[in-house]
């Protein structure tokens, strides 16, 4: 069997060509996964989407004799009004999105939502004691509220403190389906979580678009596995080929040294077992390794297409077994050099590329058109979540005042070194009349102090007549049709209509005054309404990275009453379009770095078939750089070709066509790059070194 073990031999002496070998084969098994992963875990993600903001549960009910049905239940126990037990499976499909902590592992430990902790007047802090019923409760997580997004429960309400191992009489179960799908019986559930599966909904389309995009989706995937099959058959066929040159002259010496055709076949083994080997384990391990990157990044799901993974599996083993046998059968038709070598060379360059270009330009227009305007839409609504509203006045349609201020309360806001602005004004309610009409309608009256007023100066100058309570403006749509001059009463107190508020000043749009007919501090003062007293407010803050504590602060000043402040929202909004968007940056990297490999791998086959030439032109006396840059451009120049193709065929706006163009020149000049720095890498040596064909 020394036959095997010169073999072996020659795959360990020949380094350079073996390991050249493995990785092209390699990555190209990288690109077929790779493209099953990107299209299934795209899809996976978006149903995650939804899963982690209305819950990963498709059915809530109360008998228990529906578990056969269901992969997992979770168990939800009323305790009290906002208190619940879940168990590890309820944490499990509630999908909680975490501010802080963990989840509750004891009867003694809570879980408790952002909005609780503020309606109780507590700190965003874990470990702090809640007393609930006459229980105490160690806070050991923080949620995000999670009910708002929910689908609502037949006479049931979710819980905001939710502690684990405590058992009711009081029991609904959660259940995620075995198969997600519409049959079911409605009536035999609480609720159907359509929210998250909105394909379960009976009553729309959205079960038959489902089946339509995983259709369309198996039917894309497939055809692209076939056809990076037949890229990667035709690359190996190349890389086989040369390499079967490679060994020619040492299988001619080997048979005149008597070695018999069974004999050859036994030097060839090794390499054929490396092959047969290198294809299942590099199956096995390549979607392990993705789905560890994918999961870590976060917010996203993997998935793939285990019939196709399989399906390439299986035929790229025998592919490169039968490629490989034909490769060193067909000896007899060289072609070194010449016209035929370099028109299979342009070939393969443009079918490499073109799969890249083909997946990656869907998901750089999807960059530009939608990704980075959310990212400045995001910097918009952001800047917009630095303002607090507190209004204690949700019932001034019927007159009611809910909660008041006084300008002391405002006081630790004031000083906070966060706080750019506070200001505070009354709103209230009353039936205007004027002096030759019927009563008008309910309108709103607001009227605050002159530190309001002063600072609009000097882009807006009050009067005289105004500061002294004599007339009013009218802020907002005039729908009762006040004209100048007109004289309304106020609780029986005449006021004149003097004009328009400040609907053309910038100030005022950071202020949501309601409309209304605005009065001054003086003006209420003559009509009997409180001055001392505040019934709505509006801080402004400096961005910071923590701004929990300075939130907590202006809930606490409001004391429950109507608030509003999106931050939180926001953050987590942020946080989830993050994630999205990394993950598309790297599908697009990887797909580049993975076809610049190939290519790369490609051109090191290149120079060692032509490492006799290039020593010839060197000692005729050409430029080693010359040759280098030269060589380097004639290799890559032939990716414009499926570059323009694509961008031709593509319908999109021309700014983001050049875009597209900029990103395909670039993935040109680093590949150029890269095999500038391999050939002056492989001409350092000796020039001799080139003419010698032991590696």
């Amino acid at each position: 069997m020394y036959e095997i073990r010169l073999g072996l031999q020659a795959l360990l002496r020949n380094r350079k060509r073996t390991i050249t070998t493995s990785a092209i084969v390699t990555l190209l098994m990288v690109f077929i996964i790779l493209l099953n992963a990107i299209i299934y875990t795209d899809f996976a993600t978006k149903d995650l989407q939804r899963e982690m903001i209305y819950g990963s549960w498709s059915h809530a009910f109360y008998e228990d004799n529906k578990s056969i049905s269901f992969d997992l239940i979770g168990t939800y126990h009323r305790i009290a009004d906002s208190v619940g037990s879940f168990d590890d499976n309820m944490f499990k499909l509630s999908n909680f999105e975490y501010l802080n902590g963990r989840q509750a592992q004891n009867e003694s430990e809570i879980v408790i939502t952002i909005d609780e902790i503020h309606s109780r007047g507590l700190i965003n802090e874990l470990n702090q004691i809640v007393t609930v019923d006459g229980y105490e409760f160690e806070v050991v997580g923080i949620i995000y509220s999670y009910y708002d997004n929910w689908i609502e429960l037949k006479d049931n309400e979710y819980p905001s403190i939710i502690t684990t191992n405590i058992k009711s009489s009081d029991t609904i179960r959660f259940g995620k389906a075995k198969k997600i799908s519409r049959l079911y019986e409605p009536e035999e559930y609480l609720s159907i979580n359509t929210y998250a599966y909105p394909f379960m909904d009976q009553h729309d389309g959205a079960a038959n678009i489902r089946f339509e995009e995983t259709l369309l989706m198996d039917q894309k995937s497939f055809k692209l596995t076939q056809f990076m099959l037949v890229v990667v058959i035709s690359v190996i066929f190349i890389v086989f080929k040369n390499n079967a040159k490679f060994y020619h002259k040492r299988l001619d010496i080997l048979k005149q040294q008597g070695m018999s055709f069974e004999g050859v076949v036994r030097y060839l083994l090794p390499q054929v077992i490396l092959i047969m080997l290198l294809v299942p384990l590099m199956f096995h391990l390549i979607p392990q390794l993705f789905e560890w990157i994918v999961l870590s990044l976060g917010n996203n799901r993997y998935d793939n297409s285990i019939s196709n993974l399989s399906y390439a599996r299986n035929r790229l083993i025998w592919f490169l077994v039968v490629i490989f046998i034909i490769s060193f059968v067909s000896l007899k038709t060289r072609q070194r050099g010449g016209l035929g070598y370099r028109i299979i060379q342009f070939l393969m360059v443009m079918i490499i590329s073109y799969p890249t270009l083909f997946l990656t330009t869907p998901t750089t227009i999807d960059l530009v058109e939608n990704r980075l305007p959310e990212w400045k839409k995001y910097d918009e609504i952001r800047q917009r979540s630095l303002t607090y509203l507190g209004s204690g006045s949700m019932s001034l349609f019927l007159g009611e005042i809910e909660t008041e201020w006084s300008s002391d309360e405002f006081v630790v806001i004031k000083k906070h070194p966060k706080t750019k602005y506070l200001f505070y004004w009354n709103r209230r309610v009353l039936k205007p009349t004027t002096l030759d009409v019927n009563p008008s309608e309910i309108s709103d009256i607001v009227y605050f102090n002159n530190d309001f007023i002063d600072y609009f100066e000097p882009n807006y100058l009050a009067s005289d007549d105004f500061i002294r309570g004599n007339s009013f403006y009218y802020y907002g749509d005039n729908e009762i049709k006040y004209k100048v001059g007109d004289i309304v009463l106020f609780n029986d107190v005449p006021f004149y209509y003097e004009k328009k508020f400040g609907s053309d000043q910038p100030p005022i749009e950071d202020f949501p005054l309601f409309s209304g007919a605005i009065i001054s501090e003086e003006g209420a003062k003559r009509i009997d309404f409180p001055t001392n007293k505040y019934n709505v407010f509006k801080v402004g803050s400096e961005d910071m990275s923590d701004f929990l504590e300075y939130d907590f602060i202006v809930r606490k000043v409001s004391k429950g009453s109507y608030f509003e402040n999106n931050r939180l929202e926001v953050e987590r909004w942020h946080n989830q379009l993050r994630g999205i968007t990394i993950f598309m940056v790297l599908e697009v990297l990887l797909q580049y770095i993975l076809t610049i490999a190939i290519l790369a791998l490609l051109y090191l086959q290149k120079l060692l078939i032509e490492r006799k030439s290039m020593a010839v032109f060197l000692l005729l006396g050409e430029s080693k750089i010359k040759m280098t840059l030269k060589n380097a451009i004639i290799f890559v120049y032939p990716i414009v070709i499926p570059l323009l193709f694509i961008l031709f065929t593509t319908k999109a706006e021309f700014k983001i066509l050049l875009w597209n163009f900029m990103v395909g020149l670039l993935f040109m000049l680093v590949l150029w790059t890269i095999c500038v720095l391999i050939q002056f890498y492989y001409l350092k040596d000796n020039t001799f070194g080139l003419l010698d064909e032991r590696e």
